[in-house]
């Protein structure tokens, strides 16, 4: 069951993980070491003025970071929102996944809406 950062349950989150991903994580786990992800609460975001029924997504908005994730470390914050992951524009969840994949370590490129200023960071999932 996943939650967003307010606590309240969240329906319909799907997540596709490749089995070498999940053998990693295996190997992680049976060493002792707990593995997790960018720290990132996501929803797709749309425009103003455009009709969510049938246009698409322009980007991912941030509704939650959680505390000493990688995402927080970055100085990424709730309300930014991710356009792109390694050079490649990002508008939805299935493509943001996609991109994420198997790899350590990405280039998240964001947008703060409230100064009109993009950024990139690079991120790698944090090892607890």
């Amino acid at each position: 069951m996943y939650s967003d950062s307010s606590g309240q349950r969240m329906e319909g989150v799907n997540y596709a993980v490749s089995a070498q991903r999940i053998n990693e994580l295996i190997d992680g786990l049976t060493s002792g070491k707990a593995v997790g992800e960018f720290g990132m609460d996501l929803s797709p975001a749309w425009e103003k003025g455009t009709d969510p029924t049938v246009d698409p997504p322009a980007a991912l908005e941030i509704l939650g970071v959680a505390s000493g994730s990688a995402a927080a470390t970055a100085g990424i914050e709730t309300g930014d929102y991710v356009v792109g992951v390694d050079n490649v524009d990002v508008t939805d969840l299935v493509a943001y996944c996609a991109l994420v994949g198997d790899r350590q370590q990405h280039t998240i490129s964001t947008y703060d809406a409230d100064v009109e200023t993009s950024r990139d960071d690079s991120l790698s999932p944090a090892v607890w």
